[in-house]
């Protein structure tokens, strides 16, 4: 069956310039008739479902036409491995859900919440979270064993511990904010303080603390713009006044 560009407009949900985009792109390629108007067949719409897919994985474009021009890729597989991650982040807003709800409830009547209620979902979120931006480095450099013990640590804070962890992040950027405004003694007094925040805060996440570990992760920071933006997007130079603290204190 043929589709014109409207059809496949009011099919996908995409505007006219979007189709075009991906035409531009290399990501869809559409026929022509004899009157040279662009048309799509439902190969062309099982393409474009799949970008609309991928993209929502938060896979960037680039990689899509990779994925969509290399023959060997197991659609299937991919699909799969991102349904299950998918249904684990409903449970997890669903979590969420219910506690905003309970939360709003509680205040409309002015009452007192449980404490046991206040937190569920917000662990779940760290622990998920965390696994996005550090498992696959922790297993490489210290193995299995360390990402189990951090995936430990984080699941048996107490709703107390989660809160001071939270905190301890707020007085780290606090102490380079302090640090990267002073010179001198203060200066060092305030890089000292960043360390000791830092430390606490890994040792909470890894349910462990090793100077020589700490060092590197700061380093993972810097050469990786993932992390290094977590510390930069609060103000630039925070990555590097943070691993120039931590060398600073341990050595």
């Amino acid at each position: 069956m043929r589709y014109t560009i409207d059809d496949v407009s009011k099919l996908t949900g995409l505007s006219k310039r979007a189709l075009r985009f991906y035409e531009e792109k290399g990501l869809v390629f559409a026929k022509r008739n004899e009157a040279n108007y662009r048309f799509y067949d439902s190969a062309d719409l099982d393409r474009i479902q799949t970008i609309l897919f991928l993209t929502a994985f938060d896979i960037d474009l680039q990689t899509i036409k990779g994925i969509l021009d290399d023959p060997k890729v197991d659609l299937l597989s991919l699909y799969e491995t991102h349904l299950g991650a998918l249904y684990e982040k409903r449970a997890q807003l669903d979590l969420i859900i219910s506690n905003l709800s309970l939360t709003i409830d509680a205040k409309r009547r002015d009452e007192p919440m449980k404490d046991s209620d206040k937190f569920k979902g917000f662990k779940q979120n760290l622990i998920d979270n965390n696994d996005k931006l550090y498992k696959k480095e922790v297993i490489e450099k210290y193995g299995e064993e360390a990402y189990q013990k951090s995936r430990k640590a984080f699941s048996h804070m107490s709703e107390a511990d989660f809160e001071r962890f939270g905190g301890l992040e707020r007085k780290l950027f606090e102490a380079l904010e302090k640090a990267s405004t002073t010179t001198g003694d203060v200066q060092s007094l305030y890089m000292k303080e960043a360390y000791n925040y830092h430390k606490e805060w890994l040792t909470m996440a890894w349910g462990y603390y090793h100077e020589e570990a700490h060092l590197n992760i700061c380093q993972m920071y810097l050469d990786d713009e993932r992390f290094k933006k977590h510390y930069d997007d609060v103000k630039p130079g925070f990555a590097q006044l943070l691993f120039d603290s931590v060398k600073k204190s341990i050595r």
